[in-house]
């Protein structure tokens, strides 16, 4: 159960991340690259 809850949170804070991304793109701001951010999450 709770690894199940573990992968949820993971890709509910992968989307933020792109959202904020996005964001981040559209206001001009320098953003971190999504792929440093998946490989971090890799286990």
């Amino acid at each position: 159960m709770t690894e199940i809850f573990e992968l949820t949170s993971l890709k509910q804070s992968e989307n933020f991340l792109q959202t904020q991304c996005h964001k981040g793109v559209k206001e001009g701001n320098p953003v971190i690259p999504l792929s440093a951010v998946t490989k971090s999450n890799e286990f």
